[in-house]
């Protein structure tokens, strides 16, 4: 029935021919690509768009689309162009392939969400999401995951080849900023060091290590016991489906005429 409706478009004047371009179709993890709706043998005017990734809908709604592969694997970009009452959908892949080294897979391990505590007088506890890994332009070889703490602030996580461990730093205030240090243990649970840094001396001062420990927070289950779908970061799927997704895309689309 979608099929239909969109092979339909062209009889009420709707451009027939438009098609996806994008400046690279395997850009490496944490590299930006353009891909451009581009348009011929119809109306250039009067046109909007709405762009989606693996089928959630993203916030854009120009004519191209930047888009920076999180992690290595196959995307599916899709622009859905409106005119008038009508709306085409035109997709294409983008295929980030893995560096296949050891710190990009070890990197890769502290994508998701995160609990950490540690205790000083008090225990603290502080949840974190890494959602992308780029390039570490410091280090050759080397890779970052970058997220959110609880707050919205800027995280960044870490594999070390030369000591073999991971660390995340956590600027939690101009003044103060927390690092662990750790190891991965068995089932997504992870056991090392925090250390407070007062940044408020110069030098930075550091703290002692407190004993610190963390885990993968666990994937919600629906009413119905199975795991609700989830995408390729562990983080809980929008529980819309494909034709939902676009239903709402669609009114988006209407909501720019």
């Amino acid at each position: 029935m979608l099929a239909l409706a969109l092979s339909s478009c062209s009889f009420f004047g709707f451009p027939p021919n438009i098609t996806l371009a994008a400046s690279s179709t395997s850009p490496l993890p944490g590299t930006t690509v353009a891909v451009v709706a581009l348009e011929s043998g119809g109306p250039t005017s009067g046109l909007s768009y709405a762009w989606a990734v693996d089928k959630v809908l993203q916030d854009c709604s120009e004519q191209q689309f930047d888009f920076t592969p999180p992690v290595d694997g196959s995307y599916e970009i899709s622009c859905l162009i409106g005119y008038k009452d009508h709306i085409i959908i035109k997709s294409l892949t983008v295929a980030s392939p893995s560096p296949a080294t050891l710190p990009y897979a070890e990197t890769k391990r502290l994508l998701g969400t995160w609990a950490f505590m540690f205790s000083v007088f008090d225990s603290f506890g502080f949840n974190y999401l890494f959602d992308h890994l780029v390039d570490d332009t410091n280090q050759s070889g080397e890779w970052k995951a970058l997220g959110k703490n609880e707050g919205g602030t800027s995280i960044i996580g870490s594999y070390r080849p030369i000591s073999a461990d991971w660390s995340i730093l956590d600027p939690q205030s101009p003044q103060t900023s927390v690092m662990y240090v750790f190891t991965f243990l068995p089932d997504f649970t992870v056991s090392g060091q925090a250390f407070v840094i007062d940044q408020s001396t110069t030098p930075a001062t550091w703290s002692m290590g407190y004993f610190a420990n963390g885990m993968k927070v666990p994937l919600a289950r629906g009413p119905s016991g199975p795991l609700q779908g989830v995408d390729r970061l562990g983080r809980i799927e929008p529980p819309s489906n494909l034709v939902e997704r676009y239903k709402s895309a669609t009114a988006f689309l209407k909501m720019q005429k």
